[in-house]
């Protein structure tokens, strides 16, 4: 899997979105570039880039000229039946996906790696209403690591989980590709650190990034 991004950028706008004009092309151009195997319906496009299917539909024309992707046939799962009569069918639906061929895209992978346009204060900023927030650590592949099984890792209490999915959505939308997390109470998380477990301590085993820390994880970490 290609590394995202050699580090996350203290950039408060968006360079590729004002370079091209369009922060919407910048979204929708970085999800096919950190996908390339991967194919999108529109209607796909729309909701993890988070922009309007307007928006698509001009873009994803203007993005085709360049030779950077392509139509493609998607493979998409269709239930159809209720209860036990209720089966699962896989079918082709018209999609877009990237031009493997096209000889700018390594140049351009290495390019929107440099210029990543979440912030470390735009990442706390998205997560702040989420919960009563105690630490919030980068890890994986936002901190150029692969060994950690998460990139983000949350702590709280009353965190809401809906709030938070809308949030880490937001996230991948400026980041062109899924995050992975891993959200604990308090509670749980002084738990788990103190069975030593695999997931949390090999975050900070590995590199890794702390934006919000009130519980003086290293104290608790040395101890």
């Amino acid at each position: 899997m290609l590394v995202l991004f050699d580090r996350i950028r203290n950039m408060k706008n968006d360079f590729l979105g004002n370079l091209l004009g369009s922060p919407s092309r910048a979204k929708i151009l970085r999800l096919f570039v950190f996908n390339q195997d991967e194919c999108y319906t529109s209607e796909q496009i729309a909701k993890k880039a988070q922009v309007t299917k307007t928006a698509v539909q001009k873009e994803l024309k203007s993005i085709e000229k360049t030779g950077l992707i392509k139509k493609k046939q998607c493979t998409q799962e269709v239930s159809q039946g209720r209860g036990k009569n209720k089966t699962i069918k896989k079918k082709k639906v018209p999609g877009w996906g990237a031009e493997g061929r096209s000889p700018y895209l390594p140049a351009l992978l290495v390019f929107l790696r440099s210029v990543a346009p979440t912030s470390n204060d735009g990442v706390s900023g998205k997560l702040k209403a989420v919960g009563r927030l105690r630490l919030v650590v980068l890890a994986g592949r936002l901190c150029d690591d692969e060994n950690s099984r998460i990139d983000l890792l949350v702590v709280g209490d009353s965190i809401n989980d809906k709030k938070l999915q809308v949030a880490l959505r937001s996230i991948e939308a400026d980041l062109g590709s899924e995050v992975s997390y891993a959200a604990f109470s308090t509670d749980e998380f002084k738990y788990r650190l103190n069975i030593y477990d695999k997931l949390v301590r090999d975050v900070f085993d590995y590199s890794h990034e702390i934006l919000l820390d009130s519980l003086d994880v290293h104290s608790i970490l040395a101890k």
